[in-house]
């Protein structure tokens, strides 16, 4: 059973991260999508990719909560896909590897499409079982494997981009591909947080401390560092990042950040609970929220100009959203467990009440609901769906295979987010 806890939300900070860093060593039972909505009809794929003859097989039950990453699905450009899995095997514990690790094997395929044929296949070996793959865009892909991050393509072949110099217990990408934010137990010899990562694994060393470190991909450039007391998720983009304070009871002040020029206030935000912001692309975010008289979570869409775009809510049955993003940023696609009971920070979730796993393809500028459809094996950790970089279709694993949709162009779909 997976015990859910609301975010904390920590004090000001000095420094370019201040009033914006928002804990997150558990995830909330609220999420963002656009669920409530009159969907459209069920959609039939244009084309599928049986997934047991390329040597996938869906992990058992027990994987159900634990929001591990066994498989990864994505565009590499509108013909083909990136297809990755765990590939079962025994494995030989390599010299000097930390003790308690969880080593596998992941199979990655190149797979065309319409016929699903494999054009390049790899096995990359993982030291643990959490997410290890980032679409950057434009066919890039980031991997990870333990503290070292390598760029693949469609080829497959692992390029070293950096390494960490101690534990990274957190990693997170910006929806456009342009800002890393990695969170690692950093190595010191003087008891202060290590300014910048390196291309090179550094030197032991017995002082430790937990670092934030927002990195531009493209340059390699550090942007900025902080010190932070735990994990937490960062909303940002290649631009700048969100920032969220309280101000009164159930009163919270959403700033923007840009990377260059002055913070801008867009407004405040009235919840019972602290508001969760994700950016859809690099000018549109979402604000999730809280109201006194119902469960249900809030949705309020702004541009980072302040201008409110659509507001929607979402069933509180639907829990633990997982997302994907159009290289245009015009689609966003999010993943949700339909529970069967509504849910709190003091309630814990346990298999039997996982229903399904729903996904839903919506426009970032309207709210607009393009799609819905099922992915299964669930997954609570997601990456087992994907939009195309156009937006114009959808990939989803869905009973033993992999399924394209069309999606209909322009807005379409049902209109806004609105309450049934």
């Amino acid at each position: 059973m997976r015990v859910l806890r609301k975010c904390r939300r920590i004090g000001p900070v000095p420094a370019l991260f201040a009033a914006a860093l928002l804990a997150a060593a558990a995830v909330r039972a609220g999420g963002l999508s656009a669920l409530r909505t009159q969907n459209p009809p069920p959609a039939q794929p244009a084309m599928s990719i049986p997934v047991g003859p390329l040597g996938f097989r869906p992990a058992g039950p027990i994987y159900l909560l634990t929001s591990l990453t066994l498989s990864s699905l994505n565009f590499i450009d509108d013909e083909h896909l990136l297809f990755t899995f765990h590939h079962p095997q025994l494995l030989r514990r390599l010299p000097g590897d930390p003790q308690g690790e969880e080593d596998q094997v992941i199979e990655a395929l190149t797979l065309g499409l319409p016929s699903g044929k494999v054009l390049a296949r790899a096995l990359w070996r993982m030291h643990d079982r959490y997410q290890y793959l980032w679409p950057l865009g434009q066919g890039k892909f980031l991997i990870r494997q333990r503290n070292t991050f390598s760029i693949t393509d469609s080829s497959l072949q692992l390029q070293r981009f950096l390494v960490s110099p101690s534990q990274i217990v957190a990693t997170e990408l910006s929806p456009d591909g342009r800002s890393l934010v990695i969170e690692s137990e950093v190595v010191t010899h003087t008891g202060k947080p290590r300014p910048s990562l390196q291309d090179e694994s550094g030197q032991t060393s017995e002082s430790r401390a937990t670092q934030l470190i927002l990195f531009d991909i493209k340059s390699k450039a550090v942007i900025a560092s902080q010190p932070i007391p735990e994990p937490i998720e960062l909303p940002v983009t290649g631009n700048g990042y969100l920032g969220a304070e309280a101000e009164g009871d159930h009163q919270f002040k959403i700033t923007y950040h840009p990377f260059h020029g002055d913070p801008v206030v867009l407004g405040m935000v009235n919840s019972t609970c602290d508001p969760g912001e994700k950016f859809l692309n690099d000018r549109v975010f979402v604000i999730e929220s809280c109201g006194p008289d119902s469960p249900d979570i809030l949705l309020d869409a702004w541009a980072v100009d302040g201008s409110k775009l659509w507001r929607g809510r979402r069933d509180s049955h639907a829990v633990w959203p997982r997302f994907a993003f159009s290289e245009n940023g015009s689609r966003y696609a999010v993943g949700l467990l339909r529970i069967s009971r509504s849910l709190d920070e003091n309630t814990s979730l346990s298999e039997d009440d996982v229903k399904e796993q729903i996904v839903q393809v919506i426009d970032s500028g309207t709210g607009s609901v393009l799609l819905t459809t099922t992915a299964s094996p669930i997954q609570s950790a997601g990456q087992n769906f994907a939009l195309s970089p156009d937006g114009k279709r959808l990939a989803v694993l869905s009973d033993g295979e992999i399924k394209i949709f069309d999606l209909p162009a322009g807005t379409g779909g049902s209109g806004p987010p609105r309450p049934r």
